[in-house]
């Protein structure tokens, strides 16, 4: 019964949004429940005009609210797996989301995707992700990969030809974190955008290279926990020059992110 796609109301910004109703359905089982805190605090890092990156949108549901969060905000949304390209095309086809179809990591070129047949959620660069499996075993399912060679790209590159600053990106790459932050070395020395980050493994090593290009980072665990962590957690991370940077700070604790 639950093998088939469905239309949803998007639960901030009111568009209709086509998902599968098993594969997706943290979409629209938990509603506008779903990563709530982080939502918020997103949208308070995105301004009037601001250019955004939704760095693995999986199918839009983000890079909607993320246009939708002030007036003439420009959205990107990038994603490698076939399965979830032709729902975010669909979901954003009426949108002025411009869609690539591209991994993302430390060099431009070309890899090998391990696509999941489970959400979508958790394809990965990584052969055998541990995060996949886990889940898999959780849903009580049986899980299957396909691999497929998919073009790679990374943020430098990707910003090279475009015009405007890119002022926050969010950057969800099941495992590859690491790999997105190498490749815009110079687009975060430069630019300085606000960052959201779901940190899955070389938690220690995300770190210590947004330290070295000062930001400071925010997270619902303390530092030990979460560079021990197994699960994977979301961190904001904001250039030390950032302005309301306590505004931010106070809404950040009032959801239960503290600074790192």
């Amino acid at each position: 019964m639950g093998d088939r796609d469905i239309s949803v109301r998007h639960h901030w910004t009111g568009e209709l949004l086509r998902v599968h109703m098993f594969r997706h359905r943290g979409y629209w089982y938990h509603g506008r429940n779903r990563e709530a805190a982080e939502m918020r605090l997103a949208r308070l890092l995105i301004s009037p005009g601001s250019l955004v990156l939704d760095v693995g949108a999986n199918i839009g549901y983000l890079s909607l609210y993320y246009r939708s969060a002030h007036e003439n905000v420009a959205v990107i949304a990038i994603e490698p797996s076939p399965n979830n390209l032709r729902y975010l095309r669909t979901n954003t086809a009426a949108s002025r989301i411009e869609v690539i179809a591209a991994a993302v990591g430390e060099s431009s070129g070309e890899v090998t995707l391990h696509e999941d047949d489970l959400t979508g959620q958790n394809s990965s660069l990584i052969p055998g992700f541990g995060v996949l499996a886990a889940n898999a075993r959780s849903a009580g399912v049986s899980l299957r990969t396909t691999t497929v060679q998919v073009p790679m790209t990374t943020i430098d590159d990707l910003l090279v030809s475009r015009s405007g600053t890119v002022s926050f990106a969010k950057i969800d790459v099941e495992g590859s974190e690491l790999r997105v932050l190498q490749g815009a070395r110079q687009t975060l020395r430069h630019a300085r955008p606000h960052l959201q980050v779901e940190v899955q493994v070389d938690i220690g090593e995300v770190l210590s290279l947004l330290e070295e290009l000062d930001y400071i980072v925010f997270s619902v665990w303390r530092r030990s926990s979460l560079v021990t962590s197994s699960s994977p957690t979301t961190v904001f991370a904001l250039p030390v020059e950032t302005r309301h940077f306590k505004v931010f700070e106070v809404h950040a604790r009032d959801l239960g992110f503290t600074r790192l």
